[in-house]
This record gives C-alpha cells, sequence and structure tokens, in this order.
C-alpha cells in the first residue's frame, strides 16, 4: 500500500538525481535557485514541502509515475438505505 510518506520520498528520490536539484543554505533542497523558476526547468520550490503535496508537479513532468498512482485510502463500506419489509 502506497502512504504518504512513500509518495514523498519516491518524489525525492528522483529530485535528488536530477541536475536542476540543488541545497540552498538556510532552506534545504530546491528545484534551482529558491524562489526565482524557470519555466519547464526548475520551479524555485523547497523540495521537502512541494514533494508532499499531492497536486503538485514537476517542471520537467519526471513525477508523471506518480501522478498515476493515488494514495491508498481505506475502501468504505456499502450501506443498503433501503427500508425493509416489516411484514416479512
Amino acid at each position: 500500500m502506497e502512504t504518504a510518506e512513500n509518495f514523498k520520498q519516491g518524489r525525492l528520490k528522483v529530485c535528488k538525481e536530477c541536475s536542476q536539484s540543488k541545497y540552498t543554505f538556510g532552506v534545504g533542497l530546491t528545484c534551482g535557485a529558491f524562489m526565482q523558476p524557470i519555466e519547464g526547468v526548475s520551479c524555485g520550490c523547497k523540495l521537502t514541502w512541494k514533494t508532499s503535496l499531492k497536486n503538485q508537479e514537476c517542471p520537467q513532468k519526471k513525477w508523471m509515475p506518480f501522478l498515476k498512482k493515488e494514495i491508498k485510502k481505506p475502501a468504505l463500506k456499502k450501506v443498503n438505505l433501503k427500508k425493509k419489509d416489516e411484514d416479512g
């Protein structure tokens, strides 16, 4: 089962292997220069935050395999809402 932490760690692994990721003093791992995005190349985000947000994307589309994997939630039990016949 995919957990939120596994989801984040999978994305972080991809980021750490990318040539655009860098360590920014006082911030940590960032995608390119912190808060200086380059369209289609880097977003300038703090990656320990961005990688945990399900609705975010890698500017180079390197997270595509992770977009298709949904974090599994417990299945909801179906409840029959029809009123039972009182006669039988």
